[in-house]
């Protein structure tokens, strides 16, 4: 996993992208007007990691896990 903090993009950033080896995950999207003298445009400020198709199957997997627990006990089924 690489996180690389918060960036800034002039072109509004999908959630989630998958590329041939990684998945890059998006996170607290906003828009952010810039005013460079007098020139007002604007501009997307996020958050962005980068995992590898394994790490993110792997915290998927985990999240999974943790959601079939509740819901089991919740539903009050014994595992």
């Amino acid at each position: 996993m690489v996180d690389y903090g918060r960036i800034r993009s002039t072109v509004r950033p999908e959630e989630q992208v998958v590329d041939e080896f990684s998945v890059w995950v998006n996170t607290d999207i906003q828009e952010v007007k810039v005013d460079h003298d007098g020139d007002v445009h604007t501009e997307f400020e996020f958050n962005q990691v980068q995992y590898s198709k394994d790490e993110f199957i792997e915290m998927i997997s985990e999240q999974n896990k943790e959601l079939n627990h509740l819901m089991n006990t919740i539903l009050g089924v014994n595992e």
